[in-house]
């Protein structure tokens, strides 16, 4: 290791990210401010999907099941975005979507309740 004088790189090594990053530098501040810009239009399009009190429904969710809030977020977009969403969700729409969600993970799953939730059949 001495042998290399301080301004010369090791060859495989690169000068311009020392915690390993390398290529466009700053390239981590663009991936934030893309992920940013993402989650701006996800949330936009919630608030013209979903009414006042689903979106409320849905901000419960995430308070106490990120996780699940996420993948109904997802989902909702998702069908937004191929238009398959014939108005607004209201909130009785959000829990059947919901409901639908969590019985087909439950199939995926092989039956059972691993997350220790109570399920009710309405």
């Amino acid at each position: 290791m001495d042998n290399f004088a301080s301004n010369e790189v090791p060859e495989g090594f690169s000068r311009s990210d020392p915690n390993g990053g390398g290529g466009g530098g700053g390239g981590g501040q663009e991936a934030q401010q893309k992920q940013q810009q993402i989650q701006q239009q996800k949330e936009m399009i919630l608030e013209q999907a979903l009414d006042h009190d689903a979106l409320a429904r849905l901000g419960r969710i995430k308070m106490v099941k990120p996780e699940r809030a996420t993948s109904l977020e997802n989902m909702i977009v998702s069908m937004a975005v191929q238009g398959k969403l014939p108005g607004k969700i209201n909130e009785a729409k959000l829990i059947e979507i919901l409901e639908r969600s969590m019985r087909a993970k439950q199939g995926q799953q092989g039956g059972g309740n691993s997350d220790g939730d109570a399920v009710v059949a309405r």
